[in-house]
C-alpha cells in the first residue's frame, strides 16, 4: 500500500514538473514574439516570391510555345518583319511586367514597413501607458522609425500637459468640491447655516 502511495506521489511530482515545463516554456519575451513576427514575415514574402516566379516562368513558357508555332507558319522575309515586331512587342511586355513588379514589391515593403512600425508604436504607446487603439496609431505611425517615436513622444508630452492642466483646474468630485463650481467663502457660509436651520 505504501509502494502504491509512492509510485502515485511519484507520477504526480513527475506531471507536475512536466505542466511548470510546459509553462515556462510558453512564456515569450516581447523580443521573442518581434522575432517569430520577423520570420514569419520573411517566409511569408519569400513563398510570395517565389509563387510569383514561378507563374512568371510558366507564361513565359507558354508565351514562347506560341510564338515558335506562329513563326513556322511564317516564310523567311515575313519571319524577319514578325522577330523585328515580336521582338518590340515582347520588350514592351517585359518592360510593364517589370514596372509591375517593382510596384507590387514596393507595396509589399511598405506594407511590411508600416505593419513593423504599427507593431513597434503599440510596444512604445504600452510603455507609456497610453492607448493604443486605431485612432491613436493612426496618428502616430509615420513613414519611418524616427518620424514615429518622435510623435509618440510629442503624443507622450501633450497628454501629459493635458493631465497635470486638468489635475489643477478641476478639483476631484470625492475632494467634497461641489465639482467644478467656484463659492466665496461667504457662500459658503451662507449655504452652511441655511442647512443648520
Amino acid at each position: 500500500m505504501e509502494n502504491e502511495n509512492n509510485v502515485v506521489n511519484e507520477q504526480v511530482e513527475t506531471t507536475a514538473s512536466e505542466v511548470e515545463t510546459e509553462t515556462e516554456q510558453q512564456t515569450l519575451t516581447q523580443e521573442e514574439v518581434n522575432r517569430l513576427i520577423a520570420q514569419n514575415k520573411s517566409k511569408a514574402k519569400a513563398q510570395a516570391e517565389k509563387e510569383y516566379q514561378k507563374q512568371m516562368d510558366e507564361l513565359k513558357d507558354q508565351y514562347e510555345s506560341q510564338l515558335n508555332e506562329v513563326k513556322s507558319k511564317l516564310g523567311d522575309k515575313d519571319r524577319e518583319a514578325f522577330d523585328l515586331q515580336t521582338a518590340k512587342a515582347e520588350i514592351a511586355k517585359l518592360q510593364q511586367a517589370l514596372d509591375e513588379e517593382r510596384n507590387q514589391k514596393a507595396t509589399l515593403s511598405e506594407q511590411i514597413t508600416k505593419a513593423t512600425l504599427k507593431d513597434k508604436a503599440i510596444g512604445l504607446l504600452s510603455e507609456r501607458k497610453l492607448p493604443t487603439n486605431e485612432a491613436m496609431l493612426e496618428m502616430v505611425v509615420k513613414d519611418n522609425a524616427e518620424d514615429t517615436v518622435k510623435a509618440i513622444e510629442a503624443m507622450t508630452t501633450l497628454l501629459s500637459e493635458q493631465r497635470k492642466a486638468s489635475a489643477i483646474s478641476t478639483p476631484p468630485i470625492t475632494s467634497g468640491g461641489l465639482g467644478g463650481e467656484t463659492q466665496t467663502p461667504t457662500e459658503i457660509f451662507r449655504n452652511a447655516n441655511i442647512l443648520n436651520k
